[in-house]
């Protein structure tokens, strides 16, 4: 976004607050996702579209957000200046906005979430050539299923958020091997996936 763009309303990266009405879980959401934000352009500076965290409001539930009015007092948040190529690792959760972009620079992000593997979405529709083509690795952390496996399950009989989703073999979770493999060996984990 570039020049007056501002989206200062405070928000945690939900679907939906509906869904942690629940009382099973007393209205918190639960550690599932954390994302990486990527800066492509350089924040280093106020006012170029930086990221605003509010420390500690993962903790918090979405009607605490609202009882507030969407606001955050600014000594509770902290601006993220930030050159490009840097990243930052955070909660969903965390309550967030973006601050006023009033340089003449276009503010480019990349934001990427990993989720419980259970969390896979049901209408994400994968590049079969990019699948094909990528390691087994690679291809766990793109959310592939396996060759000619329905997203909503092979039994009807089966609610997509049941044991469907769980590792059926070791071969079907790749990255676990080899992040015990660099474990144990201390061995660099900067090669290639």
């Amino acid at each position: 976004h570039k020049g007056n763009y501002r989206n200062t309303a405070w928000h945690p990266a939900l679907a939906g607050d509906y869904i942690f009405e629940a009382p099973s879980l007393d209205g918190r959401l639960p550690f599932m996702e954390v994302k990486v934000f990527y800066v492509l352009s350089d924040q280093s500076a106020s006012n170029s579209g930086n990221l605003w965290l509010a420390p500690g409001t993962h903790k918090r539930t979405p009607q605490a957000l609202r009882d507030v009015g969407g606001k955050v007092d600014p000594s509770d948040s902290i601006e993220l200046k930030l050159p490009p190529g840097a990243a930052v690792l955070w909660r969903t959760a965390t309550w967030h906005c973006v601050g006023p972009n009033l340089s003449d620079k276009t503010r480019k992000v990349l934001h990427v979430g990993y989720h419980c593997r259970w969390l896979r979405p049901t209408d994400y529709m994968q590049d079969p050539d990019l699948i094909a083509r990528s390691s087994p690795i690679r291809r766990q952390l793109l959310g592939a299923l396996a060759p000619g496996s329905d997203p909503m399950g092979d039994d009807p009989e089966f609610h997509p958020a049941s044991a469907y989703w769980l590792a059926q073999n070791e071969d079907d979770v790749p990255l676990r091997a080899w992040a015990e493999a660099h474990a144990r060996s201390r061995t660099s984990a900067r090669e290639p996936l």
